[in-house]
């Protein structure tokens, strides 16, 4: 069992922020540099009228290290400070400096039916497991991808996180050029020739040596998991739900949380989709929840969330959690966790 500790990093004015990284809308989101030149992703929670989720980047962040102590392969999230916002903050996934690449679930699923790029109403009527599947096995990856997705899923249900949709995970795609030898001493001896007798640089640019790449695809580690933990709930429905008169209330909530992953085209629940998804994959599904319970410490998930904000300034105190909501994510947690480590 291993996690990293909250950090804060204070994108300040050492930091580069690449303005044509930078989205619009009602919330910042933008890539940024850091004095080394290392490439981070920076986000802060949606707040906008009529949807106030303040605890969002939060409920990313403790996703995140509550994911490394249950041993997933998750992309690690801190707190990010730019002027007077906080938010969350994530090392770039590939290596940019080498030609590595993110490909999202979307363009993997798009190489079966290229409909889904551009048609969100089509995508929620046809993105299920089995179409998630079939767009992997179609790229000749189900057998290295099967057990990520089953942990991903897994993951989702234990946070419960209703917003796993095609451009939340991917996978990581490695090209690695080879200079290939020549066929014969008459096309070694042309290309030494054009090479010789190049005008420019320009021309040699267009010389073609021959090549090949090897191409290696890795499942992404889990990541954008802030849709979780409740985090759509205000500050008096979650003091509802922790009071006595509430607990009906809340014990409806903690069940119906559905997965935006849907089983032959339906809306399930995520304890209902791993149900099912255990039937078909008993073996793997069992050796999840196994090293899930072995690496389960209630006193380590508590003393991480009830300290998560601990490093705040003081300045910036008011993006801290309230006591009341600290309490509600651990209750989820727990809950959760009872629920799903009981499956069979």
């Amino acid at each position: 069992m291993r996690y990293n500790p909250v950090q804060l990093f204070d994108i300040n004015q050492e930091w580069t922020i690449e303005d044509y990284f930078q989205t619009k809308g009602s919330r910042a989101k933008f890539v940024c540099l850091d004095p080394n030149g290392t490439r981070f992703y920076y986000k802060e929670s949606l707040v906008r009228e009529g949807r106030d989720y303040s605890s969002e980047f939060w409920a990313e962040i403790i996703a995140s290290k509550l994911g490394q102590i249950l041993e997933f392969d998750i992309l690690d999230y801190n707190i990010g400070l730019h002027k007077d916002h906080l938010g969350c903050i994530s090392q770039e996934m590939n290596d940019s400096t080498i030609d590595e690449s993110l490909i999202e679930g979307v363009n993997i699923l798009a190489t079966i039916d290229p409909k889904i790029v551009d048609d969100k109403k089509y995508v929620n009527s046809v993105y299920d497991f089995q179409f998630i599947k079939e767009g992997i096995e179609h790229i000749k990856e189900w057998d290295s991808f099967k057990d990520k997705l089953l942990n991903l899923i897994v993951f989702d249900a234990i946070i419960s996180n209703s917003d796993r949709h095609s451009e939340n995970w991917g996978m990581i795609q490695t090209r690695t050029e080879l200079l290939l030898p020549f066929t014969s001493h008459e096309t070694q001896q042309s290309w030494i020739k054009k090479l010789i007798n190049k005008t420019s640089k320009e021309e040699e640019r267009h010389i073609v040596k021959p090549k090949k790449y090897i191409i290696k695809n890795t499942f992404s580690p889990i990541y954008d998991s802030g849709c979780c933990f409740g985090r759509e709930n205000d500050e008096d429905k979650i003091n509802y739900f922790l009071s006595e008169e509430g607990i009906d209330k809340y014990e409806k909530y903690l069940k119906k949380g559905k997965s935006e992953i849907r089983w032959n085209k339906q809306k399930r629940t995520h304890f209902d989709l791993i149900k099912l998804i255990n039937q078909e994959y008993t073996e793997e599904v069992t050796a999840i929840l196994e090293r899930v319970r072995n690496n389960y410490d209630k006193n380590l998930i508590i003393d991480i969330i009830n300290s998560i904000d601990n490093i705040v300034p003081q300045s910036h105190y008011q993006f801290k959690l309230t006591s009341k909501r600290k309490e509600f994510i651990k209750r989820i947690i727990f809950d959760r966790m009872d629920k799903i480590l009981n499956i069979r």
